[in-house]
């Protein structure tokens, strides 16, 4: 989206792909003036322009078991593949490592019905009551990297740590897959 003062802002779209619509969900978090203003600036029917998409954050692999990593408002490229996972009856594996500041019951249960639904493990992490999550916290639960693709989006830093210790770990560069999260 494209704001003359601001330039364009990169979104990620959270709903599932369908032709038969002329709907997308985003959900953007207020963090600066232009976001705040948002919600009230926006209406609905609104025409907008979709540009992109940018980079290849498309869980499109041979592995049978996915593991997805997101920090905060980077849960949103995993919501949209949950939904399209529930419609699809996809049967690889997938654990969602998902990190959030507070606890926020609303979403938390609406996350686990999708997750649930899509047939999708989803590990919780509130940071205002446990640490940071960690790299030693998502992989102590994996047993086997051998059939595994990584996908994160979130923090730059967590991402870089998560590389280098699947890298060291004898993962394949090509199964280890980081979106493009501070794009702008």
């Amino acid at each position: 989206m494209t704001n003359p003062k601001e330039g364009a802002h990169p979104y990620t779209i959270a709903s599932e792909w369908r032709s038969d619509t002329n709907e997308l969900t985003f959900i953007i978090k207020a963090l600066g003036d232009w976001t705040r203003q948002l919600r009230g600036w926006m209406k609905l029917d609104m025409p907008v322009t979709v540009e992109g998409p940018y980079g290849d954050f498309d869980f499109d692999d041979s592995c049978s078991h996915q593991v997805w990593v997101a920090t905060g408002i980077g849960v949103t490229p995993f919501i949209a593949k949950m939904k399209e996972r529930a419609e699809s009856k996809s049967s690889y594996k997938v654990d969602l490592f998902l990190a959030v500041p507070v606890e926020n019951v609303e979403i938390q249960a609406r996350l686990e019905q999708r997750a649930l639904d899509a047939n999708v493990t989803l590990h919780w992490y509130i940071t205002e009551r446990e640490e940071r999550l960690s790299v030693k916290d998502v992989f102590d639960q994996i047993d086997d990297l051998s059939d595994t693709s990584v996908w994160f989006c979130g923090a730059t830093l967590l991402g870089n740590s998560l590389n280098n210790y699947l890298v060291d770990k004898g993962l394949s560069k090509k199964n280890f897959h980081q979106e493009l999260f501070e794009f702008r």
